[in-house]
Parts: structure tokens; C-alpha cells; sequence
């Protein structure tokens, strides 16, 4: 109590004395005086107080109904709290006795009227200084039991390390420091001020772990916030609350920081003063460091069980070495780590992909999708797989990116965790709340920790659980090797279907499919198409879209492989194919069978989605492996017994041939022998068989079967020129899989329309090439080694037989030569003597018939007859007679006008045949030619009556010269039939069997020797029917002497 502060209270009903009093006690002391006039003014006035007077200041004798000593009563009656002090003033002439008596009813002094303003004033002093005397020893005493009661309490609060202990004495002793109803201590959260303690209300459990949130709107929230005690005098008044009055808010300060509230209650207004706040703020200071203490040591217990639990877990986990009991452990212990209400971890491959997963919920969440199908693209799994770092969701709602899921089971705040083995993100593991904010720093530092160790259990678990596959793989696969090598065939679908089921097995996949591929067909093999798994049989109506280069199987084809993790998002049009959409298929990998060639397709698949590790792929493609060896041994030896049952049947078919061939020495018999029966052994319509011109080393069409687009007398090749030229050339086969492409298409000849491929086969004696046999087919690769193989052999056997054929021609050809010779040479012998006897025989001839006639009666058919025998006469005598022999070598000195001859001599010899028009197209005109007239009539005469015989009547023969550089050319057309396909090979070259005509040929061959004698040469031009018959020879010759051609 100060001097400013003492109030003073004057009840005198003389206005003489009250005034002049108050106004000298306010002006000379500072103190502060009201003043009344009778007792009810006095009680009015103390009712508008806010406290009651220090002194008080009464008449003795004052107005009813109160005296000086009924008022004080009254006012000690009213103020039975306070300190008040009384001094009575006793009236003028007033028994002393008034005085004692009011001394014995309280009153601290009496004054009799008048008195002195200075002994009054000393009066009041006293008063004042007694009592702040008092009030200093009570607070010191007060102070005294208080500091004795904090310390008290400070060992008992520090007695124990045990928060939640901790917590309920701070409540429970500070009670006997400071008085209240109720009260609550609450700590400071992300959220707010939460109350972790309370006592004195009704209901304590629903008010634990309420939150309040950071607003000025709350006292405790302001008393944190300014870390500075706050005294509410009413909180009905200035919170609208409807048990708590008084109400006294101190901070909890630790190193300076706020750390939470203490908050006392009372259901009295003005409960509480300075001194309940200083006591109450000495009090949490130390209930602040007991808090502490226990917290941390509570904390450091804690995380010594933490890292006990993490330990012990990590030992269980590390023993199991199957990876979805590891995952089971993980998130049993998660929840013992942190508390958790649910636990997930899922799993990725090496592509990032999710896999698996394993989680915690409760049969009422058993309709919530695993995590690895629910989690979102963009969501909060991918981002910590993507980061590799934490993530913490302290409350879940709906205003967060957060999965639906989530918000549909209740969960209030999560944390997931990258579980890192070498670096390396393997998954996540997410610990959910139901309570909002539970997961503090240290529990995610625990739990990573944990994380960790869990990454290395799992990437044990999957190494061993690959390296198990990996065993059984090749355990199984070496099963499958011995299958394929043991039970070769040509089924091979046996064999697949284990193979099929062996890889379902392995992978766990739900069914396997395998298509065998015949590549060179590009069809499928239905009838060893093999399966496992599947919930129908598999139909041939499978696998029609082949062909049009659709469906998945095309598409493996071209690319070799084709996976599928998930059809639904992968490629949705997938679903609707027959075939997945019958088995339900979602996740899937095909790949291309490959032997040399693609000979078939493996499908694995799954009937949910499935991530493909790279090792599950490594593991498939071995079985792709075994898949095709099967199928290409069966099909090497289906091939190998067709080529055994073919090899007996070509060299059967071969050795016919040899014997029908050795049978006969007429080339035009023996050669479509070989041609047609060599096509029968390579299957085609397309064969040439062509023989070596030895003389023009030039490759010659013999026999030919198929279309051709030029005539045949324009097929002839120079050895090395075309495919077959060359084959000729190098004396081997040559296999042509595409004329069309290089090398082959800048050599190729094109004989015949849409060839793609060739077969030229040589026909070797030795080092001598005598002809090619030729093949040829409109598909590309047609021909392979094999049937090049059997045609040599067959070849071989044909060059022999030619020839042979060959020699034997040439003898027969020689035989016909010689007697061509012999008759030139009986030609010329009596050469000499023809003149004299022709022209003596007929003289006397014509003598005997002019005797005839002068005898013969008048007769025209008489002298019809007579008239041929003239004619006979004339033209035996107009023959030219041999008066010398042919040259042994050609006469340089002999030169004959070539025209002028052929003038003369060629109508006389068509003169018999009047049927035929002659045609002279003479255009050498003075050109001398090298031979002697009498030889060149007879080989002329020769060929002229050889056209004639063979023309009917109206046909027309053409002589023709011209002239060549040192040489002049003659030629003879007729329009006959042309000579006939078996006299053809032998004109010119021998005489003619006289089954296959009317004449030997020996003519021909007499005029082929006489004009070789002379240097010249002949030769048949062409030959056929409608076209008739051309030759052409050939004679040495000197300059023109200028004449004028003939014509006519």
C-alpha cells in the first residue's frame, strides 16, 4: 500500500467540517476522499465502489438511522475482507466513556471534537504505515511457505522422468500453490495449443488432445503467443463462458521459447491477483524444465526403443528370404516403430514400375484396391519413388491432392517413405493416422532408418528368391532340353505343350501359348499349335488375321517382341480382341521364335496387370529358345526324311533316265528325254536345254518348253553372256534366287515373261562344257542347293549321253560328207568325156526320131510325145560339162560374172516349173566371184530344184545378191512348208533317215562341199511352215566392173 493509494471515506453531517476536511486531506496528503452526510449516503457511496475505503472517518453522532458505531458495523459487515480502519470523531461535551466504547467496538482511534488536522493527519499516517508494515510481513511470510511449497513441489515434479507423471503432478501440485477449480496444461503443435492434461472437469478424456488453434480469439493462445501470464477477471463478461470466471493463463518457457500454456479456472470472478500470476509464473518456469527433462529423457527412452525395436526387426527381417513374408514383417513392425493405425509398402522392378504390394487393412477397408493398382500416376507414391524423398501429410482432407481412397477409410495424416538399397529406389513404405498430425520428425527419422533396413531385406529376399527361379529355370529347362533332344519327331506339339506349361510354372503366369510359324508359306502350323492355361481350347479361327498382316501375332512377327504390363491402359483396343477378351487377359509378352528364320511365336500372359521384370523376360526368352529348337528339329527332321524319301525317288527317277538315255543315239530322241525329265525332278513349266556352237562358241537353244518373248532364232549367247553363258563360262552351277536384283539383273537375258528366279545347271565331260540345262520360275528363291544337287547328277549322266550322241552324229555326219565327196569326185571324172558323149548320144537320138516321125501316121499325141523328147534332148545337151576337178584350196584366178551367170542359168532351170513365179533381185552387177561356172551350176542347180519340188503351185522363188566387203552374197527363199522338225537337225550336216522324207540330203551336202572348196559357205538362214525355206551362201569375190543391176 502506497500513499496515492490510500482511499478515505468522511461521514460528518456538518458541511462545515466535511468539506474544509477533505479538501485539506486530499491537497496536503494525496489522499484520495469521498465524503457523505449521514449513514445511508456513506453506504450508497461504498456500493459504487470497486474496492472498500482504507479509512473511514465517522461522527459519533450522525442522522437515523445509523449512529457512528451502527454504521461502522454496518460497512465492516460489508467489507469483511478488507483492512478497513475506523476513527470516530465524539462531539462537543460527550462522555469520554463514548470514546472507549468505540475503541472496544473496533474502531482504531477516537477524536473529540475539535481536533487538531495534524494529529488527524498523524492518525491516518499511522494507520497507513501500520498496515503496510503488516501487509510486508504477511507477504513475506506468505512468500515464505510459497517458496517453501515451489520447492515442494519442484522436487516432486522433478521426481520422476516419466512425461504423462510428469504432467498430472504439474496439474495436481499446483494446486497447492495456487488455488483453482479447474485447469488444463497444454502443449504447442503444428496445429495449435493442445491440452495433453487436465483436472477438474467433468468429462477429461473427451478434452484430451483437444487442439486449439493458433487465433487471438483464445487467451491461452495469447499468453503463448507474448510468453506473458494474463489475468481474466470475468470471462463470462469477456468470453460469453458459462462456468469459468476468474481465469489466470502463464506460459511454459524453456531456453526462452514458449513450449505451452498452464491455464487455471475459477468459478469466482477476480479470483486471481499479481501474486497468484508471479507464483503461478515461478511455478511453470520449473514445471517448463520438468516438462523437458521427462520429454527428452521420455524421448531418449523412447528412441532407445525405438532403435531396439528397429534392431530386433531388422534380425526378423533379414531371416526370412521370402519376399512377401519380408513385406508382411515390414509393415507389422512399421506399426510397432511408429504407431500406425495402417501400414502399405509396395514394391517397383527396375523400370519403375509397380509391381507389389502388402498392406494392413482391416476387414471393413477389404473393397480399397491394392496399392500398387490404386496408386495414381501423378500421386503422392510416384512422387516419392520419383524423388527418393519423404513425404508427409499431417492432415488428409479434401482440399489436398490426396488419394480418394484415403478420405474414403479416414485416415488423417500419413508419411511415406523411399525404401533405398544401394541407392537405388526398390519401393515405398507409408504409415497412415487416423489422428491428424501424429508424425513428428523424429518418428520419420526412426522410420527411414527402418525404411532402410527394409530395402536391404527385400533386395535380399528378391536376389535370393531370382537366383531360386533362376535354379528352377534351369532345372526345368534342362528337363525341357532333354525332351527336345530325346523325343525328336515330327510332332513337335508334345514337346510345346510342356514347354508352354513349363513356363507358366516358372513365371507364374496364368496361361502360355505357342503358335508355330511356317515362314516360307507365312501360315501357321494348326495342327501342332500348343497352350496352357487357357479357359477354351484353342481354335484354328485363332489365328486367321495372319495373313492379312493383322493382329498381334503379325506384329510380333515384324518386331520380334511385344509386351503388354496393362491392356486397360496400355492399349485399350487390345481388350476387345477375341481371343484376350475370351481369356481375360491383361498383361502379356510375345516373342518371335528364331531358328535361321522365324518359326513361331510364345505368348506368356497374365490375367491382371503385371510389371515385367527384365530377368521374368530373360527367363521367357529361354523358353522362346527351347520353343523353336523343337519346333526346328522336328521340322529338320520331318524335312530330313521328305529329303531321304525324295533322295531314293531322284536317284531312282535319275537312274530311269540314264537307262532310257543310254538307250539311243539320236540326239533329237535323247534330248527332250533329259529336258522333260529333269523339269519332273524341280517342278517347273519353264525348262531350256541349250548345247556349245563350238564353231561360234556360242550357247544354242536345242529344246525349249514355255513361253517366250523373242523368236528362238534370236536366243543364241556368248559363253559368258546371261546367266546361263556364264554358267557355261565357269563350268558350275548357278543359283539365281532373284534375276531382278543385283548382282544378277545386269547379266540376266529376259527370254520369258515374269521370271524371278533360275536354275543353270552345265553339262560337263571333264573340263569341256557341251551345253547348260536351264530352269526358271516366276517366285523368288525358288530353287535351293538341293535340287541344283540332283540336277548335276542328273546332268553328268545327260553330257555323257550327248556326247556320245554327239560322236555318233559326227560319224554320221562324216559317212554323209564323204559321200557328198565321193560323188563330186565321180563328177568331175567324167567331166571330161561328157561333151563328146552327149552330144554324140543325142545326134543319133535325134536322128532315130526324125526317121519316127516321117514314119508315124499323123498323130497329135504322137507329136505331143516327140515334142518332150526334143525338150529332154535340148536340156541334156544344154548341160554345162565338169572340165576340171574341185581345188583343193580356192582359185584366186578364176573370175566369174555372178549376175550375169545366175541370169542365164537360173530360168532355164525353172522352165519346168511354170506353177512357180521366179523373182531375180540381182545386185552385184559386174561383181567377179572365185569360182568356176560349171561347179556353180551344178551346186545352184541343186538347191534351185530342191525349192521347186518342194512348192505348190503358185509359189514363189527368190534368187538374190549382194554385194559384201570382198565377198557376195546369194540367197534362196521359197515360200514351201519349210523343212520338217526332224529333218531340220540333220540339213547341212549329214543325210537325211529316209523314214523322215522322200530325198537323202545329199544333194544339199554336194553343193555345201563344192562352194567350201571355192572359199564360200552356205547356210540355212531360217526354216518353218507358212515362212518356207531361206539360204544363204557365201562367195569370195573381186571389184564391180560398173554394170547395172537386174531385177525382175
Amino acid at each position: 500500500m502506497t500513499d496515492a493509494a490510500v482511499r478515505v471515506l468522511l461521514v460528518d453531517d456538518e458541511e462545515s467540517l466535511r468539506q474544509p476536511l477533505a479538501s485539506w486531506l486530499s491537497r496536503e496528503y494525496g489522499y484520495t476522499v469521498e465524503m457523505a452526510g449521514s449513514g445511508l449516503e456513506a453506504l450508497n457511496c461504498l456500493a459504487t465502489q470497486p474496492t472498500c475505503f482504507d479509512v473511514v472517518l465517522l461522527d459519533y453522532l450522525l442522522p437515523p438511522p445509523y449512529t457512528g458505531l451502527t454504521l461502522m458495523e454496518e460497512i465492516k459487515h460489508r467489507c469483511s475482507e478488507a483492512k478497513t480502519a475506523f476513527i470516530i470523531f465524539t462531539g462537543w461535551g460527550l462522555d469520554p466513556q463514548v470514546g472507549v466504547n468505540a475503541l472496544k467496538a473496533g474502531a482504531y482511534r477516537y477524536l473529540a471534537k475539535p481536533f487538531d488536522r495534524e494529529e488527524l493527519a498523524i492518525l491516518i499516517q499511522s494507520i497507513v504505515e501500520t498496515r503496510r508494515t503488516r501487509a510486508e510481513l504477511e507477504a513475506t511470510s506468505r512468500e515464505k511457505a510459497w517458496l517453501e511449497s515451489l520447492f515442494e513441489v519442484s522436487q516432486l515434479v522433478n521426481s520422476t522422468l516419466k512425461l504423462d507423471k510428469v504432467l498430472d503432478l504439474i496439474l495436481d501440485v499446483l494446486k497447492q500453490v495456487v488455488a483453482y477449480d479447474s485447469a488444463t496444461l497444454q502443449h504447442i503443435t503444428p496445429e495449435g495449443l493442445q491440452v495433453v492434461a487436465c483436472r477438474g472437469f467433468p468429462e477429461p478424456r473427451q478434452l484430451i488432445g483437444r487442439v486449439f488453434p493458433p487465433s487471438e480469439a483464445y487467451p491461452n493462445y495469447r499468453v503463448w503467443q507474448s510468453k506473458q501470464t494474463r489475468i481474466e477477471t470475468d470471462m463470462q463478461v469477456t468470453y460469453q463462458t458459462q462456468r469459468v470466471r476468474g481465469w489466470l493463463g502463464v506460459p511454459l518457457l524453456y531456453r526462452g521459447e514458449a513450449i505451452g500454456v498452464i491455464t487455471l479456472d475459477s468459478q469466482t470472478p477476480d479470483f486471481y491477483d499479481k501474486d497468484n500470476a508471479r507464483l503461478a509464473t515461478i511455478f511453470a518456469n520449473q514445471a517448463a524444465v520438468a516438462i523437458e527433462n521427462a520429454r527428452l529423457f521420455s524421448e531418449t527412452q523412447r528412441r532407445l526403443d525405438d532403435l531396439d525395436k528397429i534392431h530386433q526387426a531388422s534380425r526378423v527381417i533379414v531371416s526370412h528370404l521370402d519376399v512377401h513374408q519380408v513385406l508382411k514383417e515390414v509393415i507389422t513392425l512399421t506399426a510397432d516403430v511408429v504407431g500406425s493405425d495402417n501400414t502399405s509398402v509396395v514394391l517397383v522392378d527396375e523400370m519403375g514400375r509397380l509391381v507389389d504390394s502388402v498392406e494392413t487393412f482391416s476387414a471393413a477397408y477389404q473393397n480399397v484396391p491394392p496399392l500398387h493398382e490404386r496408386a495414381r500416376p501423378n500421386g503422392k507414391t510416384r512422387q516419392v519413388l520419383t524423388s527418393g524423398e519423404p513425404f508427409i501429410a499431417t492432415r488428409v482432407d479434401e482440399t489436398g491432392d490426396h488419394n480418394p481412397y484415403l478420405l474414403e477409410i479416414g485416415i488423417a495424416s500419413y508419411i511415406g517413405l523411399p525404401l533405398k538399397a544401394k541407392r537405388k529406389v526398390v519401393g515405398v513404405l507409408f504409415a497412415h493416422s487416423f489422428v491428424p498430425n501424429v508424425f513428428s520428425m523424429e518418428r520419420i527419422a526412426l522410420l527411414t532408418t527402418f525404411a532402410n533396413q527394409a530395402a536391404v531385406a527385400i533386395e535380399n529376399a528378391r536376389l535370393y528368391d531370382r537366383e531360386f527361379r533362376r535354379a528352377e529355370t534351369l532345372r526345368a529347362l534342362l528337363r525341357v532340353q532333354q525332351e527336345v533332344t530325346r523325343n525328336i519327331t515330327t510332332q513337335s506339339k508334345v514337346l510345346l505343350d510342356k514347354i508352354a506349361y513349363t513356363a507358366c510354372q516358372v513365371t507364374g503366369a496364368d496361361c502360355a501359348v505357342i503358335y508355330p510359324y511356317l515362314a516360307e508359306t507365312n501360315k501357321y502350323d494348326l495342327a501342332n499349335l500348343a497352350a496352357f492355361g487357357l479357359y477354351g481350347e484353342l481354335t484354328h479361327q485363332d489365328k486367321q488375321r495372319l495373313a492379312q498382316g493383322g493382329g498381334v501375332s503379325s506384329l510380333v512377327l515384324r518386331e520380334g517382341r511385344f509386351i503388354i504390363y496393362d491392356a486397360a491402359q496400355d492399349d485399350p483396343h487390345l481388350l476387345q480382341h477375341s481371343f484376350i477378351k475370351r481369356e481375360r487377359i491383361e498383361a502379356f509378352v510375345g516373342i518371335r521364335l528364331e531358328a535361321t528364320t522365324p518359326v513361331g511365336i510364345l505368348f506368356v500372359s497374365y490375367r491382371r496387370p503385371h510389371a515385367w521384370a527384365e530377368d521374368e523376360l530373360a527367363l521367357i526368352d529361354l523358353f522362346a529358345g527351347q520353343a523353336a529348337v523343337a519346333i526346328f528339329n522336328a521340322r529338320l527332321f520331318g524335312r530330313t526324311n521328305e529329303k531321304l524319301a525324295q533322295k531314293v525317288t531322284e536317284l531312282h527317277t535319275v537312274g530311269e533316265i540314264n537307262r532310257h538315255i543310254t538307250a539311243t543315239l539320236d540326239l533329237d530322241e535323247m534330248l527332250p528325254l533329259i529336258l522333260n525329265k529333269a523339269m519332273e525332278l524341280v517342278n517347273v513349266t519353264n525348262g531350256m536345254l541349250q548345247l556349245v556352237d563350238e564353231t561360234t562358241d556360242e550357247l544354242v537353244v536345242r529344246l525349249c518348253h514355255g513361253p517366250l518373248l523373242i523368236p528362238l532364232e534370236q536366243t543364241r549367247l556368248k559363253l559368258g553372256e546371261g546367266i546361263t553363258g556364264r554358267a557355261a563360262l565357269e563350268k558350275r552351277s548357278l543359283i539365281v534366287p532373284d534375276v531382278t536384283q543385283l548382282p544378277w539383273r545386269e547379266i540376266y537375258r529376259e527370254f520369258r515373261p515374269n521370271i524371278r528366279s533360275e536354275l543353270a545347271v552345265p553339262l560337263l565331260i571333264g573340263s569341256q562344257c557341251l551345253g547348260v540345262l536351264n530352269f526358271e520360275h516366276t517366285r523368288p528363291g525358288y530353287f535351293n542347293e538341293d535340287q541344283a544337287e540332283i540336277i548335276e547328277a542328273l546332268a553328268n549322266q545327260a553330257a555323257i549321253a550327248i556326247q556320245n550322241a554327239q560322236r555318233y552324229n559326227e560319224l554320221a555326219q562324216t559317212k554323209g560328207n564323204l559321200d557328198a565327196a565321193e560323188a563330186v569326185a565321180w563328177i568331175g571324172l567324167f567331166g571330161s568325156s561328157w561333151a563328146h558323149s552327149v552330144t554324140q548320144k543325142t545326134a543319133a537320138a535325134r536322128n532315130y526320131l526324125a526317121v519316127l516321125a516321117d514314119h508315124l501316121p499323123p498323130n497329135e499325141e504322137a507329136q505331143n510325145l516327140l515334142s518332150k523328147v526334143e525338150e529332154v534332148l535340148r536340156a541334156i545337151q544344154e548341160i554345162n560339162p565338169i572340165t576340171q576337178p574341185l581345188p583343193d584350196k580356192p582359185r584366186l584366178t578364176t573370175k566369174l560374172d555372178l549376175d550375169t551367170a545366175l541370169q542365164e542359168q537360173v530360168p532355164r532351170w525353172c522352165r519346168a516349173s511354170p506353177q512357180v513365179k521366179l523373182v531375180l533381185d540381182l545386185r552385184c552387177p559386174g561383181l567377179r566371184t572365185h569360182i568356176d561356172k560349171e561347179w556353180l551350176d551344178v551346186a545352184m542347180e541343186k538347191l534351185i530344184n530342191n525349192a521347186l519340188r518342194v512348192m505348190p503351185a503358185g509359189g514363189q522363188l527368190k534368187v538374190s545378191t549382194r554385194p559384201r566387203r570382198g565377198q557376195v552374197e546369194i540367197q534362196v527363199i521359197d515360200t514351201g512348208d519349210g523343212l520338217p522338225d526332224k529333218v531340220r537337225p540333220y540339213f547341212l550336216e549329214k543325210q537325211v533317215p529316209r523314214e523322215f522324207t522322200s530325198g537323202s540330203g545329199i544333194g544339199v551336202l554336194i553343193a555345201k562341199i563344192i562352194f567350201r572348196a571355192f572359199g564360200g559357205s552356205l547356210e540355212l538362214l531360217w526354216s518353218g511352215r507358212q515362212r518356207g525355206t531361206a539360204l544363204q551362201i557365201i562367195l569370195p569375190a573381186s571389184p564391180a566392173t560398173g554394170a547395172h543391176p537386174i531385177v525382175r
